[in-house]
Order: C-alpha cells, then sequence, then structure tokens
C-alpha cells in the first residue's frame, strides 16, 4: 500500500511522510515565518499550503516540488478550502480577509472583507 502524508511547522517547512515505515520521501523550504494551512487531493497529486509570508502556494505531491505561488494577501494566511475539482481556493487572512482564486491562472476572483478579526475556521460548499 501506499499511505502517506503531507504536514508543516511553523519552521516553514513542509514534510511528506511514508507512514508504512515512518520515513521521510522529502522536506521542503515552503514559507518563510511558518506554515499554518494545508490543503491536499490525493487523487490529483496536489497540496496547496499557506502561511506567515501571504503566499499561497500550489505543490506537486509526486515531485515534492512547488508548481505555483500566489501572492495578494495583506497578512499571514491562516485557513484553506479547495474545491479541487472546479479549481478554485479559498483562502482566509488574519486581517479577516478571504480571497477566492483560481487555481489555473493564480487569479484572484474574489476578496471578501467582514470579520472583525482573524480568519480562525471556513468551509465552502462548492457545489450548490
Amino acid at each position: 500500500t501506499n499511505l502517506r502524508a503531507v504536514s508543516a511547522c511553523r519552521g516553514g517547512s513542509i514534510v511528506f511522510w511514508h507512514l508504512e515505515d515512518a520515513s521521510v520521501l522529502a522536506k521542503l523550504a515552503a514559507h518563510i515565518g511558518g506554515v499554518l494551512s494545508l490543503a491536499v487531493d490525493w487523487a490529483t497529486q496536489r497540496a496547496l499550503s499557506g502561511g506567515y509570508d501571504q503566499t499561497l502556494r500550489v505543490w506537486d505531491l509526486e515531485q515534492h516540488s512547488e508548481q505555483c505561488r500566489f501572492a495578494g494577501h495583506r497578512s499571514r494566511i491562516q485557513r484553506l478550502a479547495a474545491d479541487w475539482r472546479a479549481g478554485r481556493v479559498l483562502s482566509g487572512g488574519a486581517n479577516g480577509q478571504l480571497i477566492l482564486w483560481d487555481l489555473a491562472s493564480g487569479r484572484e476572483m474574489r476578496r471578501l472583507e467582514g470579520h472583525m478579526g482573524a480568519v480562525l475556521c471556513l468551509e465552502a460548499q462548492w457545489n450548490a
């Protein structure tokens, strides 16, 4: 079997694990200042990360490499929710803003404002 995991830490690294033998498959320097959020799609072998450096990054889980990077948040990215099938991600920042992104282009689709504090949790209904 192919049991794997992805974890991230305050030091800014992302670690790809093989769970059967507890080995590290890869360790990447991902974000400056720490990683605060991860979203994974095992079917397409991609992951998203958000961190203190205010960037959203897309990772290839097979190659253990960064595919692209999105910038637009004005504070650290604390939470992520992804619609992998439709190619969208919603990210929430410490300043209370949420940004809806197009994964294919990296383009900001919408900016949502309304919180008075940091986004601590978020979920999205993608198929209405």
